[in-house]
């Protein structure tokens, strides 16, 4: 399954198809045809993409049973090699009481999501299938479930598209892979929510189909999908059971018993196959409580679905986080120690300047000292002969 794809989207063109050479017999039930690309008159109008809430169990009309759209095709058995007959009927988006039976508000978003719902939960007497638990990028803790109505089993297995671009495949009980020849889901990646029939084939015309094992039977609708934060429990009616994050819970129903991922087996490709009693149809199983703790270490998603885990979305916060502030942390480091570098190289410029300037002020002060000190004699011995001549003068007027 394509996780990143609408999985809530259908091909409108689908029809009612020529009358089929298959008896069909037919049990009407309360199904909710969820198709996002739907042909009712309000399908393109909104343009609004904020998801309805649904925070109370939606309760469709007694008249909502029965809207179906009818096609029938062969599929091939692999392992048996022989064909079976295939009627499938799919929820009639084109019927006039289609939007009278979807919960109030359900056209007023865009189309691909119509019918994901958050905070909400599944309509009165349906089935929450795959109820899981996300840790969103802010550390919210989101909890989601696909709903089924009554009688209907979630499935990944059919329909799903192969190579063949008309082509889907399928399983039996047993886990046999049938090819589906043509598809009449094409472009379908999603979930189903599926309830199978048993229908008594007629005369057939062609060769293969006279070779036919008994048909198979099958009614389909795709399910809604509601999400809920733990804070919005308190509010929702009925309240959801918690959510382990370890694995996904199969099933809930209120007031039934709970179904974990022990009443359940996995086929090679990942699909998940629901433990049968003997011989049993499809949608028949083993109840058994799944006890296993709760674990609150949710793994880390971007948005809702599957995610990854929180090892890699430490990594990205250290990417777009981690790593800008260690580059900041290092520029300035480098800033502060250049600056601090530059005003020490002028700190010991400016003090070699003052020490040169002050070894000059004292060699010149010692050569004026030593200037001074050499002077007097000098004086002294002028004034000497100065005296001298003047004794030998003698005092004026005598000889």
């Amino acid at each position: 399954m394509d996780d990143k794809s609408d999985s809530l989207s259908i091909s409108s063109t689908l029809s009612p198809s020529t009358p089929s050479t298959i008896t069909d017999t037919w049990t009407t039930a309360s199904v909710a045809p969820t198709t996002a690309l739907s042909t009712v008159n309000t399908a393109s109008s909104a343009t609004n993409s904020t998801l309805r809430p649904m925070q109370t169990a939606f309760e469709q009309p007694a008249s909502c049973t029965g809207h179906f759209s009818t096609t029938s095709y062969l599929y091939y058995n692999t392992t048996n090699f022989d064909y079976t007959h295939v009627t499938l009927a799919i929820s009639d988006t084109r019927h006039p009481q289609f939007a009278t039976c979807q919960p109030p508000g359900w056209d007023t978003v865009v189309p691909r999501q119509r019918f994901v719902f958050s905070p909400g939960v599944c309509p009165q007497a349906w089935t929450a299938y795959d109820l899981s638990a996300t840790t969103t990028r802010y550390e919210t803790t989101v909890s989601s479930a696909y709903c089924c109505s009554s009688g209907f089993t979630l499935s990944y297995d059919y329909p799903y598209q192969t190579h063949s671009t008309s082509a889907i495949y399928t399983s039996d009980d047993d886990g046999a892979f049938y090819t589906l020849y043509p598809g009449p889901v094409s472009g379908y990646h999603g979930p189903g929510c599926y309830r199978r029939i048993p229908v008594t084939p007629e005369t057939t015309t062609t060769a293969a189909a006279a070779a036919a094992t008994p048909s198979v039977s099958l009614e389909m609708h795709l399910p809604y999908s509601v999400q809920w934060k733990a804070d919005d429990t308190q509010h929702m009616s009925p309240t959801p059971p918690p959510v382990p994050c370890t694995y996904s819970l199969y099933a809930w129903t209120p007031g039934a018993q709970m179904l974990g991922t022990n009443d359940a087996t996995y086929g090679a490709g990942g699909s998940l196959y629901v433990a049968a009693t003997d011989g049993a149809g499809f949608g028949t199983y083993v109840a058994t409580t799944s006890n296993a703790p709760v674990n609150t270490d949710c793994p880390l998603v971007e948005g809702i679905g599957k995610g990854v885990n929180h090892g890699y979305a430490s990594t990205m916060y250290f990417v777009m986080i981690g790593i800008p502030l260690i580059a900041v942390a290092f520029i300035s480091c480098c800033t502060f120690l250049c600056v601090r570098g530059h005003r020490r190289n002028k700190r010991d410029k400016r003090q070699l300047e003052e020490r040169a300037a002050q070894e000059k002020r004292e060699v010149e002060q010692a050569i004026a000292q030593s200037l001074t000190e050499a002077k007097p004699p000098a004086q002294n011995e002028t004034a000497a002969v100065a005296g001298a001549a003047e004794g030998v003068a003698g005092p004026s007027g005598t000889k």
